[in-house]
């Protein structure tokens, strides 16, 4: 009864506030592309993307990066670059006030009005007649799309008519409805009603919001009042700069001193910099389609409140230390034990440390309980102590103290040790043993029942006595336990199960390494390293992909309620989960191709490809901002398979075959639904001229006369340069350097046929992942730092198992194993060089990633099977290559790395040719077989990933 009578006050006491803590808060500024720190401006375009307004321009957010918006008109005097004071987008065009001006910055930029503004504070809505109204120091105006002009609705004169002298009031916030307009002003609240402007309040208006729960809310200087009863505030003292709701209508305010928040239960919370803000003046705030709020500051730049649900109490809030080792519901507080000292949060959201008594010192604190009789069982570093007013005893000594602290309903607080459970209080109580030797953490029901996990199973204590509940799960040694609704559950290290009366039935949840599992606040939840699960009434997940900020969560008797919070030990804190946080629905984004670029071209409006286009890079886009960890993409090319979901928004189709294609592109958020209507492109490659089939017959005759007379003259002058430069000593570095040292040693020695000769190769394709948009992004010195730096681990493991790298292309290597010189063993050979690269590539991809900021890595395929080998050039010039139908194979596989998410590939070719040990390597999977372009029959592969391997 005590236990759940605690867990009520606890909800009950907690609505006064949130607990304390950080919300998850992300800040983009001048770093990230945004043109200027002091945001003034913010308007939510009707494609979801952010226009931010600042004092030194405009700019587009898409939610990953910044596009700057060249704007007309001109600045206030003496600036070079536009203030920005308000936005709106109304029907595609948005509209802007600066100091100095007023209009559309897209689609077509066009000036409106040049006028000299002196605030910065200034207001645009859009009235329920389509009218466009825009309020500032210098009067109200209206304007409609497609006019030229703006039209003055409140003048000197409009004031002069309405009796109230000749100062224009100086406006900064508008409200427009169908009988009338409500204007706020350093000089307060005005009406404007069929011309007529009348003042109805002398208190300073800073901004409007019309609440389905408050109707119409007036911002002021000293925080939110609803315009029904303007004597009687709403929200806390708050110096109101800007007003938005919320999806579900809650309010959220921006303020001089942080941001307030409109609770559920209808309190506020005042958010500042304590609580992870990047500032405390706060200018302007929106909230997106995905309920994420947006905020500017004065001088931080833009701040994203992606998550108002959580909530991270840290050392920074008044925790003594990080490393907590309990959580305790007590009364309506939060007890937070660490390692230190042991801190309560109050319902009110304050901090405090807990007092003990002279003669305990508080240092490597484990566990905190209180009785009904006012008596705390503490357990430290030495031992388990009884505290009662200033009384301190010992209970028991430090060779006792690993364990768990038990307080039942009943009064009495157990201590569970790993070899038996001993009762502390009330004293001389008795110390009980099992079948097996506890290891698990012991916990209380809300029925007073205390249940022990052990190697023997879970047993109940019932009185003094333990009796043996379940045996254990097969193959599992419970190291939790727990009841909801009647049902027990055991936990092992990475396996849940439910007792069914007679047996234990396993339950998925998914993969979990098991920290916690504990009922709270009508759900149970268990604790994965970095998850939280609910695992009834409805399964639920809580990680990084769905919004978790990256923490680790410990076993410290997580979680507790805390009012309508779920509180849970992590590695930096405590975290706070609204438990309906888990259930949040992720709606399903609309999703667009931004840019589609063949080579240098942007060919995004007309789509004329040439017959040379068969590589294109797109960049996607999303009506979405949520940040980049929680979108996802995915593509299909020809009706084919839909491929492995990817957070970059850059996609490139290699190797595209000149013919029709159809691009379907789709993306959602977190777990959520993928788009609904995927978006679409249609292109063409069309046919190069000699791919016609009568230019081809043509071309193949002359290709194999050509080739007759090339490989003569060139094994003419090869000859010629050879017999000049073995009279030189350095002749064999210097020919070396210039081609492979087995291909020179052949040509010294006289072997190499000049005429070509077939030869069974293992021919190996390898390029970085992903170069097209290294190079959009690295400096030309740095690419080439980064290249070189690639090439020289990739030819080192080829060069040590005899390949020869036959070409160097671009991005790309090309070696072959088998010839020049005979090799029994090429496709062992071929596959150890691969497995090498890619060690190779894991191991420096640390120093590669700090050095140059990015991730790198490769793809590589594999193919065996018979080439024409031979030296193969113009007279002036030639080099020692394979040709054949197994080349190209290869380079298809290595291709195919991309769309399979694959590191290597090998055909079954290869595979075949494989000794028995590495044939059976379990880390090549048999991934199917797959149609390459260019090859008329599928071809099987076996592929591994590196990180799995």
């Amino acid at each position: 009864m005590t236990l759940a009578l605690s867990l009520l006050l606890a909800v009950a006491s907690g609505r006064a506030a949130p607990p304390p803590g950080e919300v998850p808060v992300a800040v983009f500024g001048p770093a990230e592309g945004l043109p200027g720190a002091q945001v003034r401006a913010l308007a939510l375009g009707e494609s979801g993307e952010l226009f931010v307004g600042t004092e030194s321009g405009l700019a587009r957010f898409d939610g990953r990066r910044f596009t700057a918006i060249d704007v007309p008109g001109s600045h206030q005097q003496g600036a070079e670059r536009p203030f920005f004071t308000s936005l709106l987008e109304v029907d595609g065009t948005l509209l802007g006030q600066t100091l100095g001006s007023v209009l559309v910055a897209s689609p077509a930029p066009q000036l409106l009005a040049e006028r000299v503004a002196d605030d910065v504070n200034s207001a645009i809505t859009r009235a329920p007649d389509g009218r466009v109204l825009l309020a500032s120091d210098v009067g109200l105006f209206a304007w409609r799309p497609g006019e030229a002009a703006l039209s003055p609705l409140v003048d000197a004169e409009v004031v002069a008519a309405s009796g109230l002298g000749d100062s224009l009031p100086r406006f900064r916030a508008v409200h427009a409805e169908a009988e009338g307009v409500w204007l706020g002003s350093v000089e307060g609240l005005w009406r404007l009603e069929e011309g007529r402007l009348e003042h109805r309040d002398p208190r300073p208006v800073r901004s409007f919001l019309q609440s389905e729960r408050h109707g119409l809310i007036v911002g002021r200087e000293d925080g939110l009042y609803a315009l029904s009863d303007l004597e009687s505030r709403l929200g806390g003292d708050c110096f109101t700069t800007d007003l938005a709701a919320r999806a579900d209508g809650r309010v959220v305010a921006a303020c001089g001193g942080g941001m307030l928040l409109e609770e559920r239960d209808g309190s506020w919370t005042l958010l500042h910099q304590e609580h992870g803000l990047a500032g405390d003046i706060v200018t302007r705030v929106v909230v997106d389609r995905d309920d994420i709020v947006w905020a500017g500051t004065l001088d931080q730049g833009l701040m994203r409140l992606a998550d108002l649900d959580l909530r991270l109490l840290t050392v920074a809030q008044g925790l003594t230390s990080p490393h907590i080792t309990d959580l305790v519901a007590d009364g309506g507080d939060l007890v937070v034990t660490t390692h230190r000292a042991t801190s309560r949060v109050h319902a009110d959201g304050t901090v405090a440390l807990e007092d003990f008594p002279e003669g305990f010192d508080p240092e490597d604190l484990l566990r905190w309980r209180r009785t009904d009789e006012g008596v705390f069982i503490l357990a430290n570093m030495r031992g388990v102590w009884r505290l009662r007013g200033e009384e301190v005893v010992q209970l028991t000594h430090g060779e006792e103290l690993f364990g768990h602290l038990l307080a039942t309903p009943q009064g009495a607080v157990w201590h569970a040790q790993e070899t038996r459970l001993a009762r502390v209080w009330p004293p001389d109580g008795p110390a009980l043993t099992a079948a097996g030797t506890y290891f698990g953490v012991a916990w209380v029901t809300d029925e007073g029942e205390v249940l022990v996990p052990h190697q023997g199973g879970v047993s109940r204590l019932v009185g003094d006595r333990l009796e043996e509940l379940a045996p254990p799960p097969p193959g599992c040694e419970v190291q939790r336990t727990a009841e909801h609704a009647g049902v027990l559950y055991g936990a092992c290290a990475n396996q849940l199960f439910r007792w069914q009366g007679a047996a234990w039935a396993p339950v998925d949840v998914g993969p979990f390494e098991v920290k916690f599992l504990r009922p709270a606040l009508g759900g149970l939840y268990l604790g994965d390293v970095d998850a939280l699960i609910r695992v009834a009434p409805e399964p639920a997940r809580l990680d990084v992909s769905t919004g978790l900020p990256r923490v680790s969560f410990l076993p410290a008797h997580s979680p507790v309620g805390h009012g309508e919070w779920l509180a849970a030990a992590t590695s930096v804190g405590v975290l706070f989960v609204r438990p309906e946080r888990l259930d949040r629905p992720w709606r399903a984004p609309a999703v667009h191709i931004r840019e589609v670029r063949a080579g240098d071209r942007d060919v995004t409006g007309s789509l004329d490809l040439r017959s040379d286009d068969d590589d294109l890079r797109l960049a996607l886009g999303t009506d979405s901002l949520a940040g980049a960890d929680l979108l996802r993409f995915r593509f299909r090319l020809d009706d084919g398979d839909w491929s492995e979901p990817f957070s970059d928004d850059r996609l490139q189709l290699a190797g595209l075959s000149r013919s029709g294609h159809t691009l379907q592109v789709q993306a959602r958020l977190a777990s959520g639904p993928w788009s609904a209507e995927p978006a679409v492109l249609a292109f063409a490659v069309p046919p190069r001229w000699y791919e016609r089939r009568s230019v081809r017959l043509l071309g193949l005759g002359l290709v194999a006369l050509v080739l007759v007379v090339i490989y003569r003259e060139r094994t003419r002058r090869l000859e010629e340069q050879v017999r000049h430069l073995r009279e030189a000593e350095e002749f064999r570095s210097i020919f070396g350097r210039f081609v492979t040292p087995e291909v020179a040693e052949e040509a010294l020695s006289g072997r190499l046929s000049t005429a070509g000769a077939e030869a069974e190769v293992t021919v190996l394709f390898a390029d970085v992942r992903g170069f097209t948009s290294l190079t959009e992004r690295l400096p030309p010195d740095r690419l080439v730092r980064l290249l070189n730096r690639w090439y020289a681990l990739t030819i080192a493991e080829i060069e040590a198992e005899g390949g020869v790298v036959n070409k160097l292309l671009g991005d790309a290597v090309v070696a072959i194993f088998g010839a020049p010189r005979h090799q029994p063993d090429h496709a062992d050979r071929a596959l150890r060089a691969a497995r090498g690269l890619l060690r190779a590539l894991a191991e420096a991809s640390d120093d590669l990633e700090a050095e140059f900021g990015e991730a790198v890595r490769s793809g590589v395929g594999l193919n065996s099977g018979v080439v024409i080998a031979g030296p193969i050039g113009a007279p002036s010039r030639s080099e020692y290559t394979v040709i054949g139908e197994a080349v190209n194979v290869a380079a298809r596989v290595e291709a195919l790395t991309r769309t399979v998410s694959a590191d290597l590939l090998i055909t079954e070719a290869t595979r075949a040719r494989l000794g028995e040990a590495l044939r059976e390597d379990p880390d090549l999977r048999d991934l199917g077989a797959h149609a390459l372009k260019g090859v008329s029959q599928p071809v099987r592969v076996w592929g591994l990933r590196w990180d799995e391997a």
